[in-house]
Formats: structure tokens, C-alpha cells, sequence
């Protein structure tokens, strides 16, 4: 439009900065589609945010609710932090990797989904998955199946009782005994609610 501000010094036929009439600022781009449109056109595009030393770097992503932020923190950590719940949703350790979430992960790929543990290969490291209960004396930890059925589905839980140390596959989340199918007790006892040899005719307990 006419009220277009153009900079450029370059041999290119695309200003360096363009600031549009209508507010859209295009870097290497004389058509901004967006409020601020960054192009390389030979190259790969990048911008940074650089903070001073001991201070954090930051991005804040905001609509009229909620307000996060994308985070290189005073710790050289990197995080996605809730501004508006003043909660980190999740932090990845700047030496280790290691990463933290605050709630829950689903991992939907529209297909098959999929979670790897692979250990170094080099150094011959364990590939492992920790799932840990709270402290409380009867808290859970577990992992529940679902086979995506939403009509005579069922769920089934394998896990380990904090109260009583036992391993556990049941179809109820409490662990209840009425619904524990297995019970493997801390002296690896093993309780089977009911046995069926296929085949056999032979069916025990139940």
C-alpha cells in the first residue's frame, strides 16, 4: 500500500524490511503474510532472543486466557512454562536431557503409537521406562491397556500396590481383589484368581 516502509541495501530484488500499512513486518520478504514474516531466500531463517548473563530468554505466546512461555532459563534449562498457572509444563536439563512433565503425555500418531527406550548402543546402557507412585502408603503405580474398543472394551492394569509391595494384573484400577486376575506378593508368591489349561478341560479355582 502507499503507506508501506521499505528498507533495503542489498542487490535483491526483496527489501531487507518492509513494514506494511497494515502492520506486518517481512524480513528478506517484500510480502508479509503474517505480523512478522521472516525469509531466507538462500538459505535457512532463524532468529534469537539473547538474554545477559544469569538471566532468562524468553518467548510469550498469549491469547485473551492464557499466557505461555517458550523458556531458556536462569539454570540453562530449557522449559514451556503456564505464565498464566505459574507452572512449568515441562523442562528439559541442559547437561543430562532429561525431561520433565507436569501432567500427562499422549502420544496419537494417527496410526500405530509408538514410545521407544533405546539405551546408547556404544556404551551398552539399559533402555528403561521408570513409572513411580506417590509416596502416600497406597499409591499406584501402573500401566493400563485399552484396545480402543469403545462399545465391550475392556481395560487391564498391570502395576505394583505401594501398601503391600505386590505386582498386580487386574481389571480395575484399585486393585481391588475382586478384579485381580494375577498377584505376585513381595515374598513372590503368585495368586492366580482362576486357571485354565486350554485344551485340557481342566479349569482351577474361579
Amino acid at each position: 500500500g502507499n503507506g508501506d516502509l521499505r528498507l533495503g541495501g542489498g542487490s535483491s530484488e526483496n527489501d531487507d524490511l518492509v513494514i506494511k500499512d497494515d502492520g506486518k513486518v517481512g524480513i528478506g520478504n517484500d510480502s508479509p503474510a503474517h505480523l512478522l514474516d521472516i525469509k531466507n531466500s538462500s538459505g535457512g531463517a532463524s532468529a534469537r532472543i539473547q538474554a545477559g548473563t544469569n538471566s532468562s530468554a524468553s518467548l510469550r505466546l498469549q491469547n485473551d486466557a492464557q499466557d505461555w512461555d517458550v523458556n531458556c532459563q536462569t539454570t540453562d534449562n530449557f522449559a514451556i512454562y503456564d505464565q498464566t498457572g505459574s507452572a512449568s509444563a515441562l523442562t528439559i536439563a541442559s547437561s543430562s536431557y532429561n525431561a520433565t512433565f507436569s501432567g500427562q503425555l499422549t502420544v496419537d500418531t494417527g496410526g500405530t503409537s509408538i514410545i521407544t527406550a533405546d539405551g546408547n548402543n556404544t556404551s551398552g546402557d539399559d533402555g528403561r521406562v521408570i513409572i513411580k507412585g506417590h509416596t502416600s502408603a497406597h499409591s499406584r503405580a501402573y500401566v493400563k491397556f485399552n484396545n480402543g474398543v469403545s462399545s465391550g472394551g475392556k481395560d487391564w492394569f498391570l502395576g505394583q500396590i505401594r501398601g503391600s509391595n505386590s505386582f498386580v494384573l487386574s481389571d480395575q484400577d484399585d486393585f481391588t481383589a475382586g478384579g485381580n486376575a494375577i498377584v505376585v506378593d513381595s515374598s513372590k508368591n503368585v495368586t492366580v484368581n482362576a486357571l485354565l489349561v486350554a485344551g485340557s478341560g481342566v479349569a482351577i479355582g474361579g
